[in-house]
């Protein structure tokens, strides 16, 4: 019997494996006590067992921060800090204003919204939105004859947690990468074309926001009190 037979043979041995086992099939937990998710949606959820979705009505959302990625500024001299900020500005308040807007959409079927508020409730949700990670291809900084053509407007990374406005504990994230859609040819660059794009994914964003509030709700209505949860980001 060779050496790998006889680790085997022995109860602890075995043991050992099998825990091992387990320990490979477990979900990774963060270190605020968030559980990963497996969903095809956004590249990374977490959620805090036991967390319930389905009290929250309506949505308070902090101000947006927004970053560029880590090389962006020194590879575009000719965006000054005044210029920085207006981007960072002007990206801010697309994304505040692309939630706000789908959050308090009227549903299809029932007519319910998830107003948005200023003040925290016991039906109110803490949503706090990031975008990281911001990559223009081709930033518009108003330069008189100055044309860009790119094949993408550019890239960024979303960073979402859900609290609860009371007491601020954390209770989801989602961390998602998106990249603006290739043109088949090149395409000319400005602010316009840039807010179009960027608009797109945010609205996507948005959306599956919207659609795992509406998933946690449905789910905890009565007719379907007995069923189990199901909920999607």
């Amino acid at each position: 019997m060779n050496l790998f037979k006889c680790l085997l043979a022995s109860p602890a041995a075995l043991l050992f494996v099998s825990l091992t086992a387990i320990a490979a099939d477990m979900p990774a937990a963060t270190q605020d006590g968030l559980i990963r998710q497996t969903t095809r949606n956004v590249d990374e959820f977490y959620l805090r067992p036991g967390a319930d979705f389905a009290r929250y009505n309506r949505v308070m959302l902090a101000p947006v921060e927004v970053s560029f990625a880590r090389y962006w500024e020194a590879n575009h001299r000719e965006v000054d800090a005044r210029e920085s900020l207006r981007i960072r500005s002007d990206m801010a308040k697309l994304v505040r204003d692309e939630f706000t807007r789908q959050l308090q959409r009227p549903d299809r079927k029932d007519g319910k919204s998830y107003p948005v508020v200023t003040s925290a409730g016991a039906d109110v949700l803490d949503v706090r939105v990031s975008i990281i990670d911001l990559d223009i291809a081709a930033p518009d900084v108003g330069t008189p004859l100055r044309r860009a053509y790119v094949l993408s407007a550019g890239k960024g990374r979303l960073v979402a947690e859900l609290r609860d406005s009371q007491t601020g504990a954390l209770l989801a994230r989602a961390v998602d990468s998106r990249e603006a859609r290739e043109y088949p040819d090149f395409q000319i660059a400005n602010r316009v074309t840039n807010s179009s794009e960027a608009r797109q994914i945010v609205g996507l964003w948005s959306r599956l926001l919207r659609r795992y509030l509406d998933t946690a709700r449905d789910d905890n209505a009565p007719a379907k009190s007995n069923q189990p949860s199901t909920q999607r980001p």
